[in-house]
């Protein structure tokens, strides 16, 4: 009986601690980034530029949609300083707090030639992408994360602060609905990320907004998405 209740007092007492924390980076792994202690909460180092605190359905506290399915997908073994020290992505990669983008709009190199060539994304093919429709690049659609070489920042949901409660809204997914043509190519290792992912460029026929304004693409829920992961 004594053992009984011994057992009892112990799931009371474990049932009263409070549920752990995310974990939040130290002020010291912090050095060099735009610390703000009213967003830490939020953010990685209280830093907008360093993407959301919570990643994927962590961020939804568990949320188990096809959406937040997808992004854990995406975001598996994505490290979002590349490695390195948090002031060490901001010092490599900014100039004035604003991301310095790879030369050549990010396409890969082989043997010092442009990996990049011309192609026709056909009606059915299903794109993506993360940020916002007055970009002009896509890519298959689940594709890592890593894989993209994009700054941490734009897994953040918009408007940035305050963060919106939708956390996904950075991230898009169209299927194509008339053919249209492309510079497609390798994505190079940028931000710490290893790139290898491929891109499709859409200068030629516009920014993402005119082409769903033209109807050569068209929005559709992460739930149509064929699985790939």
């Amino acid at each position: 009986m004594q053992t009984l209740l011994i057992l009892l007092s112990s799931i009371l007492c474990f049932a009263k601690l409070p549920l752990a924390a995310p974990f939040q980076p130290s002020h010291f792994e912090c050095e060099g980034t735009a610390f703000a202690k009213e967003k830490i909460g939020y953010y990685f180092c209280g830093d907008e530029r360093l993407g959301p605190l919570l990643l994927g359905s962590k961020a939804t506290e568990g949320d188990v949609s096809a959406e937040a399915t997808v992004l854990d997908c995406m975001l598996k073994g994505y490290d979002r300083l590349g490695g390195m020290p948090a002031g060490a992505l901001i010092s490599n990669f900014t100039s004035e707090k604003r991301w310095l983008y790879p030369r050549d709009n990010g396409f890969a190199t082989t043997n010092g030639k442009l990996d990049i060539y011309n192609m026709t994304l056909e009606a059915g093919l299903y794109v993506d992408r993360f940020g916002p429709e007055t970009g002009s690049f896509l890519s298959p659609v689940s594709t890592s994360y890593g894989a993209r070489a994009i700054p941490p920042e734009n897994l953040n949901p918009y408007p940035h602060w305050p963060p919106a409660k939708d956390r996904f809204n950075n991230y898009h997914v169209y299927v194509v609905k008339e053919d249209f043509n492309v510079t497609a190519g390798r994505i190079a290792p940028w931000f710490g990320q290893p790139g290898g992912g491929r891109q499709f460029w859409t200068k030629r026929v516009g920014i993402i907004s005119s082409l769903l304004a033209s109807g050569k693409l068209e929005r559709v829920a992460a739930n149509e998405i064929p699985r790939q992961c």
